[in-house]
């Protein structure tokens, strides 16, 4: 079973426009903690809610290294969860380097 360690109100996304809830947790089957954002915007007759799961890439995600496309992923989930609504997980990975570099 998960834990919830903390909730965060905050802005999101590459202007830091976007608001979300994040949820940080652990107690899966690593011993890592993970990230849950949650966007409040979903549509009142969506029956469930988009859901996106990505692990974690530092090189793409925070510096959009040319190698990869997590970036580019993370942005236009960012975007579509803005206005849709909708959770976004982000899994800790073996290590922050490993996926693009």
């Amino acid at each position: 079973m998960a834990d919830v360690r903390a909730r965060v109100h905050l802005k999101v996304g590459s202007k830091s426009d976007i608001e979300a809830e994040l949820l940080s947790f652990n107690g899966l089957k690593t011993e890592k903690e993970h990230v849950a954002l949650i966007f409040k915007s979903a549509d009142i007759n969506q029956t469930a809610p988009i859901v996106r799961m990505h692990s974690e890439c530092l090189t793409g995600d925070v510096f959009h290294s040319s190698r990869c496309d997590c970036g580019e992923q993370l942005d236009e989930t960012i975007n579509k969860m803005a206005t849709e609504g909708g959770v976004f997980a982000l899994f800790a990975s073996r290590g922050p380097w490993y996926r693009s570099v």
